[in-house]
């Protein structure tokens, strides 16, 4: 079955998906069908038209199930992008049969300036998330806008994904001179906006910076027998890394821990995940536990708002379902109030969180990517959740790191790998400087 076949067949239940989901999520699409060109502005203002949204998810069938089984296709991947529902996904596995996932169509090399905004619609909405009133300013300043009109896109009754989005369509309004100087203003920024954290979310990190920094600042010998300050002693190892891209073929060279995440090295550019792998005794939890410290004490890290850290020794002994939802909140860090508010968060903005998961190679079981599980409130085994994060069927776009010693890397697993980070140890240098801090005298050190 191809995919306007598809939706044809299944149209009641798509219909059933899109009218159960959230304006915001419905509008989302909308923006990604806009940056594609799969729909024209008459047929997006048509769609999003005041009503029930199962109105406007009939109507937007109807529009995309005309354009072709090209577009149906296209339909159907932002679809998987952006709805996290097992239901959808078991309508798609179940009948249909893609083809090879091709990325979203290229865009012209000459745009206009209001082009330019609305190819890029999803992640423009997405910079200005909690910065409207600033933008509208900066507009208001150079005459595009009016008071009016800045009141009116900042109105209560939206959301501030919605107030951007109202922003743009206002910008096309007005033409290419008014869409320009938002995207002057928009690369003018040193770095992507972030939205502003809430109240509940200010809490909640404050609570989870707590608890990383407390359980990351001692480590405990191989005997168990002592705790020693982890940054009395920490010393940085030796990170190798191999350039396979390079034109003389396989380039290695060393990199620091705070550029993990770094574009050196990288192998596969849709995956997310960064792998160190190194001998038993190399430096790997420790390194975890480095980072952790750094980003608690706000010295490195920062462009991430979460981080999560799991040690997969533990994971081992959760023997009941699991909801990704709970692995957060019961086995990381539990939010004092309003659970959902916060999980919302980060189910929002992925690119904000980093996952941890230290120990790898003891899980019980290999790494397999049979199980699909996209939902983050629907149980499964701790295992299945720490594997489909991994593939990027939960959480998208979130940064993942973790250790493991090579044995357990497995060509299955490889392919979700963004890069392999290779743990040395000390250099000859760092084993000098690890002697001294570990003893208190000079004549003990030497």
């Amino acid at each position: 079955m191809n995919a306007d076949q598809l939706l044809k067949a299944q149209r009641h239940q798509f219909i059933t998906i899109l009218g159960r989901g959230s304006i915001e999520t419905f509008e989302s699409i909308l923006d990604h069908l806009l940056a594609w060109d799969l729909l024209n502005w008459e047929e997006y203002e048509h769609v999003k038209s005041p009503g029930l949204l199962s109105r406007s998810s009939r109507n937007l069938l109807d529009v995309v199930t005309c354009k072709g089984t090209r577009a149906c296709e296209l339909f159907i991947v932002v679809l998987e992008d952006v709805i996290n529902s097992s239901q959808l996904t078991d309508l798609i596995l179940g009948t249909y049969m893609p083809r090879e996932r091709t990325d979203e169509p290229s865009a012209s090399l000459s745009l206009l300036a209001s082009q330019t905004l609305q190819k890029h619609r999803p992640d423009i909405v997405r910079k200005l998330h909690g910065h409207i009133a600033a933008v509208l300013e900066h507009l208001q300043r150079y005459g595009q806008f009016s008071k009016y009109e800045c009141d009116e896109v900042q109105l209560p009754i939206y959301t501030p994904s919605q107030q951007a989005r109202k922003l743009l369509d206002l910008t096309k309004a007005k033409g290419d001179d008014t869409a320009q100087i938002l995207l002057d203003y928009i690369e003018s920024e040193p770095r992507p906006i972030r939205p502003a954290l809430g109240n509940v979310c200010l809490k909640y990190q404050e609570k989870l910076s707590s608890t990383l920094a407390a359980q990351s600042r001692f480590l405990t010998n191989y005997a168990g027998t002592e705790n020693m300050c982890l940054e009395d002693i920490y010393v940085d190892c030796v990170l190798e890394i191999s350039n396979t891209a390079a034109e003389t073929g396989c380039l290695s060279f060393l990199i620091g821990l705070e550029d993990i995440f770094g574009p050196d090295g990288v192998s596969n550019k849709d995956a997310d995940t960064v792998l160190i792998t190194g001998e038993a005794g190399s430096g790997k939890s420790t390194s975890l536990q480095q980072m952790q410290q750094l980003w608690a004490t706000k010295r490195a890290f920062q462009s991430f708002t979460f981080i999560f850290a799991f040690s997969c020794r533990r994971l081992n002994f959760i023997d009941q379902p699991i909801s990704f939802k709970m692995l957060l909140f019961e086995h990381c860090c539990w939010p004092d109030d309003q659970q959902d508010d916060v999980l919302q968060y980060i189910l929002d903005h992925p690119e904000e969180i980093m996952f941890m998961l230290d120990g790898f190679d003891e899980f019980k079981l290999q790494f397999t990517d049979e199980e699909k599980h996209c939902s983050p409130t629907k149980p499964t085994t701790a295992l299945n959740l720490i594997f489909n994060l991994l593939q990027g069927n939960l959480m998208k776009n979130t940064k993942k790191v973790m250790t493991s010693r090579p044995a357990a890397v497995t060509v299955s697993l490889r392919k979700y790998l963004q890069k392999e980070v290779t743990l040395k140890g000390f250099s000859r240098e760092g084993i000098k400087m690890f002697i001294k801090k570990c003893h208190s005298s000079t004549s003990s050190a030497e």
